[in-house]
């Protein structure tokens, strides 16, 4: 498989997660993945929840980047996320992958 194509297969799976949690079903940067976009709406006024999938998905993209949103904290966003928001995580942890 070329980079290209690597690429722009990482980016469709990282759509598909994030559009998983119910509280990023509007959010900009999911469709199509861009992820300083997404960056940018979670560390500006996001609701808890929201920032806390937000960090998620951002960390699972690159979990070495000083994300504006702020590090994923799995404890207090399990804290805020509603059931319907716990089970994408729950079920990405079962089967981690990092893109």
């Amino acid at each position: 498989m070329a980079i290209e194509e690597r690429q722009a297969d990482n980016r469709a799976r990282m759509t598909s997660l994030a559009s998983q949690f119910p509280v990023l079903k509007d959010a900009p940067g999911i469709t199509p993945w861009d992820p300083q976009r997404l960056d940018e709406w979670a560390s500006g006024g996001a609701s808890h929840s929201e920032c806390h999938a937000a960090a998620f998905v951002l960390h699972v993209w690159n979990p070495h980047y000083d994300w504006k949103a702020g590090r994923f904290d799995v404890m207090a966003a399990l804290w805020v996320w509603d059931a319907e928001n716990r089970r994408p995580f729950v079920e990405w942890a079962t089967t981690p992958r990092w893109e």
